[in-house]
């Protein structure tokens, strides 16, 4: 028997935003109204929702605690609404967020009272995402972030959670989204229940480029008895192509910086949207590359004091002491960030260029030093760096970890640091989430099999084990160094490969 009121169904596919407010139920009645009120506002004024609103593409399902927003016909609208959200409630720490993004099917009911209703599997998923979180969190699933790993604009805001078991034993594959100026970096807490199985790093001395070291390593140890398959070029030929190469790339490191002083992290974006980790990471990269660019960097000095002028202005000293992303509200002071810019005091430093005067070298100095000791005091007792200064031995991460190592190893061997350093570095063994990236991994084994391959502590066997590999690499790979670079169009990836092919030419020169 059908009633006048039977529910109408129509399947459609839904970009979904479910949010809820942890903790909402242990707020005083009075409490809970206004950060409800307050949450509807801040969705209400986001541009996403208006425009969804105006186009009649948006439904919106209220969940006693929170809501979920579903938008038709735009992927990207719910991962922006989510920034613009947590943007807008830095200024209510009250209201302790959480929010998960899927795309999915939706069953799009007309209801009893004859308004406009969804229900269905892509809801159920989204819901389980944000379920993963902790306050401040904007996870989303697999699907959402390879739909935003085509936009270059989105890619260093992605971050790999790997597959979390949720409710009813379902696995998700998530990402952690957060950009400086929203989200939360810190690893769910669910995440961290789930996500043991780390990797145990043993560490016996100082490398800038340890792990990178040990998996080149083994590689080696597989690889050395097995004769390439093919006539390879010569090393000379790749190394004469990357030194013109390089002089390329500092100008057009340069050509990122803003007004400001700072570098843009997009390099096409004409925005003057700056970012401090992107001005200490070009700052490193060109200063390292004076030897394999064969040339001194005297008329770019105006613009290097610029840059670190940009980067000694927003530096904070509380809650704890460095730099986050964007200089803005948010409390967290980010450990590689910190690691990025005592590299390029040092480097500064050290260059054969006459960066400071008399002066200045002794301030420079002085904020080194104080950059090394705040980045000393955040290693975990385990042996670990966690990305930020708070949190325990569950935060440590390989990444906050070596580029840290790598600060502290430039000063232990820097002429102008090293009598400023006290004592020997080392860290214990630990348990860090691996971490990986795109063809980054190039650049940064060519560097590596290059020292390894200098390395007196290894045998003659296994030092040319690492040449042999290094030339295969370099004539597999080294074609698409340049298209990689030069279409990424982020300004970190044209930092960071020219940094290593400097630092590889650099090297090789001597």
């Amino acid at each position: 028997m059908t009633s006048n009121n039977e529910q109408r169904v129509k399947m459609r596919l839904a970009h979904v935003l479910f949010m809820d407010i942890v903790a909402y139920s242990q707020l005083p009645t009075d409490q809970q109204s206004r950060v409800l009120k307050k949450l509807q506002d801040a969705v209400r004024g986001t541009a996403e929702v208006k425009r969804a609103q105006d186009a009649d593409q948006l439904i919106t399902l209220a969940t006693g605690d929170g809501m979920a927003l579903c938008f038709f016909n735009d992927p990207m609208a719910p991962v922006q609404c989510a920034v613009e959200i947590s943007k807008a409630l830095i200024s209510h720490p009250e209201i302790k967020l959480r929010m998960g993004v899927h795309s999915g099917p939706v069953d799009e009911i007309v209801d009893v009272n004859d308004k406009a209703n969804v229900a269905g599997a892509g809801i159920n998923m989204a819901q389980r995402v944000m379920d993963s979180g902790d306050a401040g969190h904007i996870l989303v699933s697999r699907r959402v972030a390879e739909d935003l790993a085509q936009y270059s604009s989105w890619q260093p805001f992605l971050h790999d959670l790997k597959e979390v078991e949720v409710k009813h034993g379902v696995r998700v594959h998530l990402f952690n989204l957060y950009t400086g100026e929203a989200g939360n970096a810190a690893l769910p807490q669910k995440v961290r229940l789930h996500n043991k199985r780390g990797l145990n790093v043993y560490v016996l001395g100082i490398a800038a480029i340890v792990l990178v070291g040990l998996i080149v390593g083994l590689v080696l140890l597989k690889r050395r008895s097995s004769p390439p398959a093919k006539v390879l070029r010569p090393e000379a030929e790749f190394q004469a192509a990357f030194r013109k190469k390089t002089n390329a790339w500092v100008a057009d490191a340069f050509a990122t910086q803003a007004g400001n002083g700072g570098m843009r992290s997009v390099i096409s974006d004409p925005s003057p949207v700056t970012q401090v980790w992107t001005t200490a990471q070009v700052l490193v990269a060109v200063l390292s590359s004076e030897a394999a660019t064969q040339k001194n960097l005297d008329q770019e000095v105006p613009k290097i004091k610029s840059a670190f002028d940009y980067i000694s202005k927003l530096r904070r000293t509380t809650p704890a002491e460095g730099w986050n992303y964007y200089g803005n509200t948010i409390p967290y002071t980010v450990t590689e960030v910190n690691a990025w810019v005592t590299l390029a005091y040092i480097m500064s430093l050290d260059s054969k260029t006459r960066i400071w005067n008399d002066n200045e070298r002794q301030e420079i100095l002085n904020r080194a030093s104080r950059d090394l000791a705040e980045l000393a005091s955040r290693q975990d007792p385990t042996g670990g760096w966690r990305p930020i200064k708070e949190g325990g031995p569950d935060f440590t991460r390989t990444y906050p970890t070596v580029v840290v190592m790598w600060a502290l190893a430039t000063a232990r061997t820097s002429p102008s640091m090293r009598q400023q350093i006290g004592s020997d570095i080392s860290f214990a063994p630990t348990e860090f989430m691996s971490e990986g990236s795109t063809f980054l991994w190039f650049p940064w084994s060519l560097l590596a099999l290059k020292q390894l391959s200098a390395d007196q502590s290894l045998s003659a066997e296994e030092r040319q084990a690492a040449t042999q590999l290094r030339l295969e690499i370099l004539n597999a790979n080294a074609e698409k160094l340049e298209s990689y670079v030069e279409t990424a169009n982020l300004t970190y990836v044209l930092a960071e490969n020219l940094f290593c092919v400097g630092a590889y030419l650099s090297t090789s020169a001597k």
